[in-house]
């Protein structure tokens, strides 16, 4: 009877021993999980953000490159010899 009751304690602390590493294990996956989520999330973010600097960046050489096109039509239309003809 007292082997019996020894053994079922043992059994039982090992079962619960089981459950607690499996409760572990499934939270360090869960972490894991969340950080993997958190990790892609912060790429995409990036990735947009590169994306949106990128667009930026486009604009400005377009605004400066007009900016540029018109200073230079401004310049050469100043600068024409006119020639006046007198009859």
């Amino acid at each position: 009877m007292t082997r019996t009751l020894i053994d079922l304690f043992n059994s039982n602390a090992e079962n619960k021993t089981k459950e607690a590493m499996r409760m572990r294990a499934y939270h360090r996956e869960e972490e894991l999980r969340l950080a993997t989520h958190k990790t892609e999330m912060m790429t995409q973010q990036l990735q947009q953000a590169a994306i949106r600097l990128e667009a930026v960046e486009l604009m400005s050489q377009y605004q400066n490159l007009s900016v540029s096109q018109q200073t230079r039509s401004m310049l050469q239309l100043s600068t024409q010899t006119t020639i006046d003809i007198v009859i």
